[in-house]
């Protein structure tokens, strides 16, 4: 955020830990590209008086442009806090056949289109790709007309909108696979969920958006822009046995829930303030 090389100039003696969310993408412009050089800037300058440094884990940290002001810090990787969400109901389910899922802001980055082109090579009419997310008041703009061309009404595929609450967790419920296309992504907590209901995740090779399902093995990682490996990998995860899908998913929810999130976060500032 613009304001964080402010605080942590502002906060004197007092320990500040800083949380490298990303590495900013916006889609290019010239206006956009003096906007990632400011963020960038300020960023730099926060991360340059922090007492320590987190970010999601450290393929993402060391693949990061900031990773040389990082290492100077003390760095500690801590997994996003993810929800819980196996109480859901399969109210978005239509049929029988496969339901692919893609959950997330409807922008550029996620690359939803190429997921729609790896979608539409599958034959099957009864198999459905359901789409959900803001696509209304999200920073750099919704790619919604896009995707919408890529979907040239193929009746298979649903646009759902921004989920809340229970409806994220219905949506878990009635979905076969996961896939997050993404072309810049650092984490991807709705991935992370997906797993933690028992749901493989296809993503793609990016430093930081692979490590849920590198650090599991609980899906496929594949190329970015690739539809024709994302078709394969979604199909590969479709036919995945349930007894290592239910292995795989407890192992997720030890990983990545909200409760190691807080102990990661509990142990560091307990231990700033004791060396303080």
């Amino acid at each position: 955020m613009a304001e964080a090389a402010l605080v942590t100039a502002a906060a004197g003696r007092t320990p500040v830990v800083s949380m490298v969310h990303i590495d900013l993408y916006l889609p290019p412009s010239r206006f956009s590209r003096a906007l990632v050089r400011m963020s960038d800037a300020t960023s730099r300058a926060a991360i340059r008086r922090s007492a320590a440094v987190v970010a999601y884990s450290q393929d993402q940290a060391v693949a990061s442009q900031f990773w040389p002001d990082i290492r100077k810090r003390r760095f500690v990787p801590i997994a996003a806090p993810c929800l819980d969400r196996r109480d859901g109901q399969p109210r978005y389910r239509e049929t029988d056949a496969l339901h692919v899922g893609f959950l997330g802001r409807v922008v550029e980055e996620k690359g939803i289109p190429y997921l729609v082109r790896a979608f539409r090579q599958i034959a099957d009419p009864d198999a459905r790709l359901l789409i959900a997310g803001n696509y209304h008041a999200v920073a750099g703009g919704s790619n919604l007309a896009d995707i919408q061309a890529e979907i040239a009404g193929d009746s298979r595929i649903r646009v759902l909108g921004e989920l809340r609450g229970k409806e994220v967790d219905d949506f878990y419920a009635s979905i076969d696979v996961f896939a997050l296309p993404s072309v810049a992504e650092s984490f991807g907590i709705v991935q992370a969920e997906a797993m933690m209901c028992g749901i493989p995740s296809v993503t793609t090779d990016l430093p930081g958006g692979r490590y849920p399902v590198t650090s599991t093995g609980f899906g496929r990682v594949i190329p970015p822009r690739d539809p024709v490996a994302l078709e394969k990998a979604i199909l590969e995860m479709a036919d995945a046995p349930q007894d290592w899908r239910d292995g795989k998913a407890k192992e997720a929810r030890e990983r990545f829930s909200l409760a190691t999130c807080l102990d990661g976060y509990e142990a560091l500032f307990t231990s700033l303030r004791e060396r303080r």
